[in-house]
């Protein structure tokens, strides 16, 4: 689920300058975008993964990083999240090359993420930064799975969709962002109902 879309790179820079430079003055917009996705459609999100689900994220790629830039998002609206984020089910398991859409790496690879607790028939809620490829998102998704996941429930701040994008749905997906606009009245799940 798309907090928001993204299209020609426009939150993709915003959240690169804000993990790989570690620019401050971008976090405040980042935040302000998780919480009020989250404020809004909270909600929807639970109603979807039911009472016991577990919540947490994408575990950061880069070791060279000084801070995990999601938990530092999710500190930043911490009080008004009533999910219980943790940062104990899944981490980076960094013996195997990172997932990808380039030629040199498998688009989805599941042996990329270790599980760290028993999520064995419980839903998880797995936040990421980006949805560009998908390959980190469902690499985790497959890893949890793997480790037992009844379901897990993919929330992402941003959907990044470029015109030109080949790689699975993204130039359709752009078509339809870019005829019916975008806001945060509905998210991908309330619309359905």
């Amino acid at each position: 689920m798309p907090i928001s879309y993204s299209t020609d790179s426009g939150l993709e820079s915003l959240i690169k300058h804000y993990k790989d430079f570690g620019d401050s003055w971008t976090r405040a917009p980042l935040a302000t975008l998780l919480w009020e996705g989250l404020d809004r459609h909270g909600d929807c999100v639970r109603t979807v993964a039911g009472p016991d689900a577990l919540y947490t994220w994408v575990p950061a790629d880069d070791e060279t990083r000084s801070f995990d830039h999601i938990h530092d998002l999710l500190t930043a609206v911490e009080a008004e999240d009533s999910f219980g984020w943790r940062n104990d089910v899944i981490e980076r398991n960094r013996s195997v090359p990172r997932p990808g859409p380039k030629r040199t790496q498998q688009l989805v690879n599941p042996d990329a993420y270790t599980v760290t607790c028993d999520v064995r028939d419980r839903t998880v809620v797995l936040l990421d930064d980006l949805w560009t490829s998908g390959s980190s998102l469902s690499s985790s998704a497959a890893a949890l799975k793997r480790a037992g996941a009844r379901r897990v429930v993919g929330l992402v701040l941003g959907r990044q969709i470029n015109r030109g994008y080949v790689i699975g749905r993204g130039g359709e997906v752009f078509a339809e962002v870019e005829a019916r606009g975008w806001n945060f009245t509905e998210c991908v799940l309330c619309a359905q109902t």
